[in-house]
């Protein structure tokens, strides 16, 4: 990123600036690009605290209407999260597992990676570890990975504990203090992975009015904010080391619990064996002749073979 002036807070003129009736024009692209400035200010203060502790890119969200944000821009986002050569090493897992449709229904890059980060838009800024429920490959890592007690145990306590008090957006419109989260928050959350889209956020959120946002003290707050959320967002990021999608199991049998043979049809309930929806339950919608099949999971379209199916 280029150099930028120090960051030295956010003031009136920038909430407005995401004011509904500015969304998709470009004669308001000036106001925008103001407040970008400051986002890459905050990042070029933020890159060198974050950096020492893992390798990240980092980028601020357009500030004038294109086709990656729907022709819109409602908010702006700072982001930290996966290196350019790490993002292209996983993309062809999400390729092979995930239809497209459900890939690019959020196509900007800091909605399909777990981030660190700012968000501002016409009320709040919200900052902290943002993860959209759209980002298949990491929160899917994370849900597949606290299905044990004990790693469920560990990522609660990892809440609780945290250095800095903050809330959890687990569902829409439902947020839980760090002190209070449990591991039974993880199935509520989910719940709502699977049937809505929206803003996982472990971190916090200021309103326009909020005095703590309006000064350069707010570099340090969400310095310490973001260095103290680094373990969370390593033990949610899906990586060939940190690898909690279950293996594709080819030899799973097709087969009911009697042992009976399965003919499969389009409106079937079945139960997914391997990859990242290992264990979920979904309905068949299509089957080709040569066994591949789409399986809808909640909202969700999963690419699977036939020999990847339980009934259920």
């Amino acid at each position: 990123m280029a150099m930028a002036e120090s960051f030295e807070g956010f003031d009136a003129a920038d909430f407005q600036a995401f004011l509904p009736n500015k969304w998709a024009s470009n004669l308001f692209n000036m106001e925008r690009m103001k407040v970008r400035s400051k986002m890459v200010a905050l990042g070029t203060f933020l890159e060198p605290h974050l950096l020492a502790l893992r390798p990240f890119s980092w980028e601020v969200t357009p500030f004038s209407p294109t086709i990656l944000n729907g022709k819109r821009v409602s908010d702006m986002v700072l982001y930290f999260t996966r290196t350019a050569d790490q993002a292209r090493a996983v993309a062809p897992l999400l390729d092979s597992k995930i239809s497209l449709p459900d890939q690019i229904s959020n196509p900007g890059e800091h909605y399909q990676h777990v981030t660190l980060g700012v968000k501002i838009d016409a009320d709040t800024v919200e900052a902290g570890l943002m993860v959209h429920s759209t980002a298949w490959l990491d929160v899917m890592n994370l849900l597949n990975r606290t299905k044990t007690p004990d790693e469920a145990q560990e990522f609660s306590h990892m809440i609780r504990v945290l250095p800095h008090p903050i809330s959890i957006v687990i569902a829409p419109g439902v947020e839980i203090s760090s002190g209070d989260f449990l591991p039974s928050h993880l199935k509520s959350l989910e719940e709502a992975i699977l049937n809505n889209q929206f803003l996982i956020r472990f971190g916090k959120s200021y309103l326009a009015s909020d005095k703590a946002i309006s000064s350069a003290a707010f570099n340090t707050t969400m310095k310490d904010l973001l260095t103290s959320l680094v373990h969370i967002w390593e033990f949610i990021a899906w990586r060939p080391a940190s690898n909690y999608l279950a293996a594709d199991d080819t030899n799973a049998p097709v087969v009911t619990s009697d042992g009976s043979l399965v003919q499969f049809s389009t409106g079937a309930k079945v139960r997914i064996v391997g990859g990242l929806f290992d264990g979920r339950v979904g309905i068949v919608t299509d089957i080709d002749a040569k066994g591949s099949c789409k399986v809808l999971v909640g909202r969700v379209t999963v690419r699977t073979d036939l020999r990847s199916l339980q009934a259920v």
